[in-house]
């Protein structure tokens, strides 16, 4: 019931830090407000002068985010449709892939909205399993210009804007 967990938003997810054991002990905790557990306690981390432990949610709530990032660039391209055309629904749709990708662990169940831990691997899982196959180009063509110089085309199903990633052999 703290803030800003208390207050209503479908964009906004809380998280409670979690042990080794995947248990709550320190943290927030609400079936309502606080939706997911992450790793929180004993964090090995950088500090003036090294490296070592501490602990909060100050650690869950990053980890969340960084998750929540990598899912992002999941390479779906039905997925990134959605979160171009509308961005709205684009976020809800990967809230309840986290959501639904968390373990029951621990002493969440009855403590969280989804009484698990985030899991990165099964919720990019869920939405690779939402996919299909991307669509693939065609009518590859190359025309050399000059030396170290090249034109490339192509023909697509769908989009405009394309990332070529090439390497040098």
């Amino acid at each position: 019931g703290d803030l800003p967990t208390a207050c209503p938003s479908d964009y906004m997810i809380s998280v409670t830090a979690t042990n080794s054991s995947d248990n709550r002990t320190f943290s927030g905790y609400g079936l309502t407000t606080i939706d997911v557990g992450a790793p929180g306690e004993d964090v090995y981390t950088t500090r003036i002068g090294g490296y070592g432990s501490t602990s909060g949610t100050s650690f869950a709530t990053p980890l969340t985010a960084g998750v929540i990032g990598l899912l992002y660039s999941a390479p779906c391209a039905s997925m990134m449709t959605l979160v171009k055309g509308d961005p709205a629904a684009g976020a809800l749709y990967l809230r309840d892939k986290l959501f639904e990708g968390v373990d029951q662990v621990g002493n969440l169940a009855g403590q969280t909205v989804t009484g698990g831990r985030i899991n990165a691997g099964t919720s990019m899982a869920l939405i690779m399993e939402g996919c299909g196959s991307c669509p693939t180009p065609y009518n590859l063509t190359a025309q050399s210009i000059a030396v170290g110089t090249t034109i490339l085309g192509w023909t697509a199903v769908t989009g405009s804007t394309f990332d070529l990633q090439y390497r040098a052999v």
